[in-house]
């Protein structure tokens, strides 16, 4: 009789056991498949989204000139202007951080004669002129390098490869008729006393205003509509053949 009440006691400590196990492995699991929800459910970065936001920088810079008096505008039409200078008045400075490198655009009169197109590195104590030359005649300047009356001078900051450092853009024209355009890129040189950083990139003419979208610069011409793109690529403009 012991004999069987001592197989009995042990049958059901088995049981017990087997149980409590099984129970463990089910908790185990359950806790596995909830954190692994938890997991999956979570949104992931959007890189590109972040990569936008991160090199847009002259995108969030004070606009100066409302849209109806910008020569530099969005696709939507908005102004992207961030300094603007008309002939006879101060000098405008303009606030630039190219990369890692703090520097002012100045915009104004230059001595004896002509316009002042000047990006200077206060830390270096040195600075170098943008230039304004292009294939063509100019009809934003003088014989004398001054700007006509009825014409406006004007600066934008825009990163057209989205890689961190913006581009600097110019542009003179009258709003009407005549808008001329220039696209300088930085590079980071050793000795900005003796190196210049800065490249024409681009100089075109075209009509009314130009406008910035992405990677482009399109410039209007003719009366129907009609605009050429120019598309920022591994450092150049390029523009389809016709």
């Amino acid at each position: 009789m012991k004999k069987t009440s001592s197989i009995m006691i042990l049958f059901l400590l088995l049981i017990v056991t087997a149980c409590g196990t099984h129970q463990e492995k089910n908790l185990d699991s359950s806790s596995k498949a909830s954190i692994s929800k938890n997991l999956s459910s979570e949104q992931p970065i959007n890189s590109e989204e972040k990569k936008g936001n991160a090199t847009d920088a002259g995108q969030s810079m004070k606009v100066v000139a409302p849209k109806e008096k910008a020569i530099i505008r969005s696709e939507e039409g908005n102004s992207l202007v961030h300094a603007d200078w008309t002939s006879g008045q101060p000098d405008v400075e303009l606030p630039l951080q190219m990369g890692a490198t703090k520097a002012e655009l100045v915009l104004g009169m230059d001595h004896p004669n002509g316009v002042k197109t000047l990006v200077v590195f206060p830390s270096e104590s040195t600075g170098w002129p943008l230039d304004l030359s292009s294939t063509g005649e100019s009809e934003a300047f003088d014989e004398f390098g001054e700007l006509k009356a009825g014409y406006r001078l004007q600066a934008s900051v825009y990163d057209f490869d989205h890689d961190g450092t913006n581009e600097i853009v110019i542009a003179a024209g009258d709003l009407a008729t005549n808008a001329e355009t220039w696209v300088f890129s930085f590079t980071n040189v050793e000795n900005f006393k003796k190196i210049d950083p800065f490249h024409q990139e681009l100089a075109v003419t075209g009509q009314s205003y130009i406008t910035l979208n992405g990677h482009e610069l399109d410039v209007p011409y003719g009366s129907q509509g009609l605009f050429e793109a120019y598309k920022y690529v591994d450092k150049e403009f390029l523009t389809s053949v016709k």
